[in-house]
């Protein structure tokens, strides 16, 4: 492949050496002509300056300083440096896409070049649809994920949620649910020779309940330092309503080894014993950082499902927060499973949950009325705090 490479570069470098050299032959033919043009007379008179012979009075063997094939030189030099300049601007046009082509066929080549390695060297010993899946999914991705940090944290529910969750009888959900805040923050990278599409996708799963499913939703999203408002936030539902997962997804194009920040938010309804699995829906390269907050007198913890490895990360002991580390790249649809359990469904009978009282009113709808540059910057620092806290 090097070979390969070494030889479409040193064949781009001849082709653009070509074209700079002649739009540099067309630049001093056209000097070259406005030149003779301009001493024209000059030379009219040196030439004249070397005719012998008698000359009548009133004879102008100049001929008003037109010599017809010093004018046919003049526009020969004039007509052939803009042709020159015409072709170099033509060729620099093709060379471009051109080159577009050369670097779309290199990549794949290389990624053929690279499937059938794979093939080869693993095909003794797997099926080659297990072979194709894997290269399909993971080795042929061309927009990875960097800097993942996943944030959970549990908090009862509101007066106004709990009315809307259990119309009836609102003091049974707030004994039975909670409110599941999640916030994900990563960085798109597009690993590819070429532009590409990164297509951000989020899914939150649903409760089948009116109420459960008014609450869940994605309510903070900003893509590349540029918050989303609530009509450009529900315009990426992409799953029907009668659907069990409420998915949402975003579109933004990268050039090769550009990069987007994203910043999600969303809450759902869970209950007071329960799991919520997240899953990965792009490779995700470097280490992955998670922190879990629970109500107190819950048992809580992670477990990870993918081929990298958890351990936990040093920081202030704390009955209702944690924080792990996962070492190593993630794989698409790895999974993690953050669980939480009050004493009584651990089977613990001796000692029982606090006394649930409501949540103070969601924290989001109480953002002050700033510009929204300003209220960007201040809620991330509220992330980057729980991030450190967690």
């Amino acid at each position: 492949m090097s070979v390969i490479a070494s030889k479409g570069a040193n064949e781009g470098l001849l082709s653009n050496l070509h074209i700079k050299r002649a739009a540099m032959y067309g630049m001093l033919l056209v000097v070259a002509g406005f030149a003779v043009e301009a001493w024209f007379p000059g030379i009219v008179d040196f030439i004249n300056s070397f005719r012998v012979g008698y000359v009548k009075p009133g004879e102008n063997h100049g001929g008003g300083h037109s010599l017809t094939l010093l004018n046919l030189a003049v526009l020969l030099l004039k007509e052939l440096g803009v042709a020159f300049l015409v072709a170099s601007i033509i060729g620099w046009a093709i060379e471009k896409q051109a080159k577009e082509r050369d670097n779309q066929r290199a990549m794949q080549l290389r990624e053929d070049v690279a499937n059938d390695a794979v093939f080869a060297l693993y095909g003794l010993r797997h099926r080659r649809d297990f072979i194709k899946a894997v290269v399909e999914t993971n080795l042929e991705a061309k927009i990875v994920r960097e800097d993942m940090k996943v944030a959970y944290s549990l908090r009862t529910l509101s007066r106004e949620e709990a009315d809307v969750v259990s119309p009836k009888k609102p003091a049974d959900a707030l004994e039975r649910f909670v409110v599941l805040e999640m916030t994900s923050t990563y960085t798109f990278r597009n690993v590819a020779a070429s532009g590409e599409l990164a297509i951000i996708r989020y899914a939150i799963a649903l409760r089948q309940g009116a109420g459960a499913r008014q609450l869940t939703k994605a309510h903070y999203v900003c893509i590349d330092d540029k918050q989303l408002n609530d009509k450009e936030i529900e315009a990426g539902i992409s799953a029907p309503e009668n659907s069990d997962d409420l998915t949402y997804q975003w579109q933004r194009p990268l050039d090769p080894n550009g990069t987007v920040r994203v910043i999600i938010s969303a809450r759902c309804v869970k209950e007071r014993s329960d799991n919520e699995v997240w899953g990965s829906f792009f490779p995700t390269m470097g280490n992955m950082d998670l922190s879990l907050t629970v109500l107190p007198g819950m048992r809580f913890g992670v477990r990870e499902l993918s081929s990298a490895s958890l351990s936990s990360k040093l920081s202030v002991p704390s009955d209702v927060s944690r924080s792990w580390t996962l070492t190593g790249p993630l794989l698409r649809h790895n999974s993690i499973v953050f669980w939480w359990r009050t004493p009584e469904d651990d089977a613990e009978e001796d000692e029982i949950s606090a006394p649930v009282e409501f949540s103070t009113p969601d924290p989001a709808a109480e953002l002050p009325s700033v510009p929204a540059s300003e209220r960007r910057g201040w809620f991330r620092s509220l992330l980057d705090l729980k991030f450190s806290q967690g």
